[in-house]
């Protein structure tokens, strides 16, 4: 923007900032977690004794959830949050006629959201117990759940590739063949445990303890 001049800076980097009171207005987004160090806080605290102007955007509102002073530089007393993953939105169009929108229809679209929102009380309780080989979790509902393993659901296949490509002459198209085949799927077993819209998510662990707490209002280890 014409005018500004504008200055990316990681908030361990800026809190060395010798020229800190330079600043006109400082823009926090990072989500940091989840109590500042000493001088972070002497940093941000900083700002507001001076009268700085500060943005907190999106989930930077969610930063330092344990630090009360954070909470009063929001406005807001009590940040605790829902998460809510892989959720399935409808979008629909208010004005068909709209030079950006001309065009278009209504589509689907996939997304992750957070509120603010306390989860209803179930009065429901559990206990649970972590396995380390055959379950993930036991409940004592009876409850058995199993951690997807994403590399051990595609191991037969993945052995199989392999003894092929040790007999193929290496630089042979057949080689190259098993080389290009290999390829997709460690790509494939990597993006199972990357992608949050897979069953294989890497945050599998915290998609399950949503959905528990959802079902119960007491887990119990």
């Amino acid at each position: 923007m014409e005018g500004i001049q504008f200055v990316r800076k990681e908030l361990d980097v800026f809190v060395n900032e010798p020229a800190q009171a330079a600043y006109d207005t400082i823009v926090f987004y990072n989500f940091h977690r989840p109590y500042p160090t000493a001088a972070q806080a002497k940093a941000i605290l900083g700002l507001t004794e001076r009268g700085q102007g500060l943005v907190i955007l999106h989930h930077a509102i969610l930063a330092f959830p344990d630090w009360n002073a954070y909470s009063e530089i929001c406005g807001i007393v009590d940040r605790s949050f829902g998460y809510h993953p892989r959720q399935t939105l409808q979008v629909q169009l208010s004005d068909a006629t709209h030079p950006i929108t001309a065009g278009m229809t209504a589509w689907e679209m996939g997304t992750d959201y957070t509120d603010f929102l306390p989860l209803p009380t179930t009065g429901k309780s559990v206990g649970a117990d972590f396995g380390m080989k055959d379950t993930y979790l036991t409940l004592s509902t009876g409850e058995k759940i199993q951690h997807p393993h994403p590399l051990k659901a595609n191991l037969n296949k993945l052995r199989t590739l392999n003894k092929a490509f040790s007999r193929k002459v290496k630089g042979s198209s057949l080689w190259w063949r098993c080389v290009r085949q290999l390829a997709r799927l460690y790509r494939k077993i990597s993006n199972h445990r990357e992608t949050a819209v897979s069953p294989y998510a890497k945050d599998f662990h915290w998609q399950l303890a949503s959905e528990l707490c959802k079902k119960f209002s007491c887990l119990c280890p």
